[in-house]
C-alpha cells in the first residue's frame, strides 16, 4: 500500500506541478483550475516517464522544503543545520525517485476536480483520475501562485507518510543513516 500510494502521490504531485509550464499564471488561476492544469500535466509526464520534466516542476510549484520539514517533525534539530541543504535535495531526489519508479502504472488520461475547500491557510482540492478512479486530494498554499503543500492517495497523505519513514530511521540510528537511506 505503501508503494501505490508514493506512486500514486509522485504522479499527481508531478501533474500539478507540470500544469504552470502551459503558460497559465500562478497568481490568477483558480485553485480548481492550477490543480486540473498540474494533473493533466503529471499524467503526461508519467507516461513519458520523464523525471526530469516531474523534478522542474517539483521545483517550480512544490513547497519542497515545507513537505520535507513536515517529514522530519520534531526530529528536524537531529539533523546538523550544515546538512539541512542536502537534506531537501535528497528528499526532493526521494520524491523523484518514486515517481521514476512508479510513473508506468498511470493509466488515466484526465481528471474531475470535486470539491474545493479552505481551512484557514490551506486550501483543499479534492480530485479523482478519470480511468482508474484514484481519488487524489491536494492541499494547496498560497504563496504569490499556489503552491502544492501535500497531496493525499488511497487515503494517505505523502507527508505522513514520509515522517513515518524518516522519523523511524532518525529514532533508531540518527541523521547520517536517514541520509543513507535517501541515498539508496
Amino acid at each position: 500500500m505503501a508503494s501505490e500510494f508514493r506512486f500514486a502521490f509522485i504522479a499527481l504531485v508531478a501533474a500539478a506541478l507540470i500544469s504552470l509550464s502551459s503558460g497559465l499564471s500562478p497568481a490568477s488561476a483558480s485553485p480548481e483550475t492550477f490543480v486540473r492544469t498540474i494533473s493533466q500535466q503529471v499524467l503526461a509526464a508519467a507516461r513519458t516517464n520523464n523525471t526530469s520534466k516531474f523534478r522542474a516542476l517539483l521545483r517550480q510549484h512544490a513547497d519542497i522544503r515545507g513537505i520535507a520539514n513536515f517529514a522530519l517533525g520534531k526530529y528536524k534539530s537531529k539533523i546538523p543545520a550544515g546538512q539541512m541543504s542536502t537534506y531537501y535535495k535528497l528528499a526532493e531526489n526521494d520524491m523523484v525517485k518514486f515517481f521514476g519508479e512508479y510513473s508506468s502504472s498511470l493509466s488515466g488520461n484526465s481528471v474531475t476536480v470535486g470539491r474545493v475547500s479552505k481551512s484557514g491557510s490551506l486550501i483543499l482540492v479534492d480530485t479523482k483520475i478519470d480511468g482508474i478512479g484514484t481519488a487524489v486530494s491536494w492541499r494547496l498554499i498560497r504563496a504569490g501562485g499556489y503552491k502544492v503543500r501535500d497531496v493525499q492517495v488511497l487515503g494517505i497523505w505523502l507527508g505522513h507518510l514520509m515522517r513515518s519513514s524518516y522519523a523511524s530511521i532518525l529514532r533508531r540510528s540518527g541523521y547520517k543513516a536517514l541520509f543513507t537511506y535517501l541515498r539508496e
